[in-house]
């Protein structure tokens, strides 16, 4: 649930950078902060693909375990998720 809300993020900060662009082709003055973060849309896809990626391999990882595989590597590398 945390990778599909990481996602989301991700997804609505393309969808606000891209509206910017178009704001500004049409003439617009965006605030400085708002184009900073527009000219950092290469770094946030390339970002956003190595995540996509880390998930799947996370999740492929997963679902070869059993359950009390899962388990065991939950409580090694989170004890906190293992202990909430």
């Amino acid at each position: 649930m945390a990778s599909l809300f990481i996602f989301c993020q991700c997804l609505q900060l393309l969808t606000i950078i891209a509206e910017a662009e178009l704001l500004e082709i049409l003439g617009y003055e965006l605030p400085e902060l708002l184009r900073v973060v527009s000219m950092q849309k290469y770094r946030i896809h390339k970002n956003l693909r190595s995540v996509r990626m880390l998930v799947a391999d996370y999740t492929s990882l997963l679902e070869k375990l059993d359950a009390p595989l899962v388990s065991s590597f939950i409580e090694t590398f989170n004890p906190q998720v293992a202990t909430s």
